[in-house]
């Protein structure tokens, strides 16, 4: 499952999204069509989290 595909499933436009490598670095933030974010829209997710407040933690692989 790639970035993008989460994105479709859990994110609103209101939703905070968060891409963090392996070892939960931020590499961007944004909402789900910041150019930051963009950038990841194709890359293998690893994990991710959603929480309450609006918030989308998403773990990529291989970074």
């Amino acid at each position: 499952m790639n970035v993008l595909a989460v994105l479709e499933l859990l994110a609103n436009d209101g939703t905070r999204v968060v891409i963090r490598d392996n070892d939960f670095h931020i590499l961007a933030t944004g909402f789900k069509f910041s150019w930051d974010v963009k950038r990841y829209y194709f890359d293998t997710v690893d994990s991710f989290t959603w929480q309450n407040d609006g918030n989308l933690f998403i773990d990529i692989d291989g970074i």
